[in-house]
């Protein structure tokens, strides 16, 4: 039975190796009955997942169909064969629980992306903002967040991750910022039941800015909007990437962290993900994320660094890498061109 290997991330300016938490297989796992019982076990035991046991030959049979999905689209993830913490529960009641964004109505108020003269030979070619700055600034980054099964909070979590991205990068102090406040407070969104990154960041704006993490911790519900004593994280604005050009939006990541948009639907290979660079089915569905980097593989594969918020039992340690389709696009991979955004903090 094979064992998940460590995933070596090749830039032009550094490397990084980042542990691969999905567990990979082989047909040879699957053979028979009690080779597969074995991997079952092998994977709850890998997540910590327990099972009633009245409930466990159902969820054995969801695990065998999804294992066997997984070796059948080995290419939607670069070659890597594996089975996440999602392994055995159906799709629908992935999506039932993970689908959390609801975009504005037109009459909501939003900054066009005017966009910036953008000269391509002078990117970086790689860009990863989990990284310590040339600067001596911390990462600007901080550890991946788990929205849980509860709250439909992704919205909530891109935002703040963007206002913590900005705030290390301008005051170089990296501090985790409260999901829970703007579920809580943005009275625009509709709190666990889904919401949108840009409306947070226009309540974060109107409200003087967002309360650390440790001041207004997640609860992982909807509850009524509490006084926060103490200073605030603040932003002056935010701006929309113009939409359509990957080239538009590795300018924007590369100057700070960027909330981005996916299609994440009930049946989509993206919830499923285990590791390597994504290449799947989306879906329907719309999640938001945040972008904190892009690179090129050794084998020249290029891809963007995704940053979710299902815990670090997701993907590549809570991350992903996703394809980097390049040059004028209408949507890009899972529509991550169509609507990208990221605050603005000019004092």
């Amino acid at each position: 039975m094979a064992r998940a290997a460590a995933v070596v991330l090749m830039a032009a300016i550094f490397v990084m190796e980042s542990a691969a938490i999905a567990m990979e297989f082989s047909h040879a796992d699957l053979a028979s009955e009690n080779a597969t019982w074995a991997l079952y076990d092998w994977w709850s035991a890998r997540y910590s997942i327990v099972r009633e046991a009245s409930d466990r030959a159902r969820r054995f049979a969801i695990f065998t169909y999804n294992a066997r999905r997984a070796l059948n689209s080995p290419s939607s993830y670069s070659g890597y064969i594996g089975i996440n913490v999602f392994g055995d529960l159906t799709d629908t009641e992935v999506a039932k629980v993970y689908n959390c964004a609801i975009p504005p109505s037109p009459s909501f108020v939003s900054t066009p992306g005017a966009g910036v003269a953008v000269d391509e030979p002078s990117l970086p070619n790689a860009v990863d903002w989990r990284q310590t700055g040339y600067d001596l600034r911390p990462s600007a980054v901080t550890s991946v967040k788990d929205q849980g099964s509860n709250c439909g909070s992704c919205w909530a979590f891109a935002a703040a991750a963007a206002v913590e991205g900005i705030h290390s990068i301008r005051v170089k102090a990296l501090v985790s910022l409260s999901a829970q406040q703007l579920v809580d407070c943005d009275t625009t969104s509709k709190g666990c039941n889904g919401g949108w990154a840009e409306r947070a960041m226009y309540y974060a704006v109107n409200n003087g800015g967002i309360a650390p993490e440790s001041a207004y911790p997640y609860k992982e519900r909807q509850g009524p909007c509490q006084k926060v004593v103490g200073p605030l994280i603040p932003i002056d604005g935010y701006a929309q990437v113009p939409p359509s050009s990957e080239l538009e939006l590795r300018a924007a990541v590369a100057r700070q962290p960027v909330v981005v948009t996916v299609q994440a639907g009930e049946d989509s290979e993206f919830k499923r993900y285990p590791g390597g660079i994504f290449r799947g089915y989306c879906g329907s569905g719309i999640h938001q994320m945040i972008a904190v980097g892009y690179g090129i593989t050794e084998l020249g594969e290029p891809y963007w660094v995704l940053k979710n918020s299902w815990g670090t039992r997701w993907g590549e340690s809570g991350f992903m890498r996703m394809w980097r389709l390049m040059g004028e696009t209408a949507n890009g991979p899972c529509g991550i061109y169509t609507r990208a955004s990221y605050p603005n903090w000019w004092n």
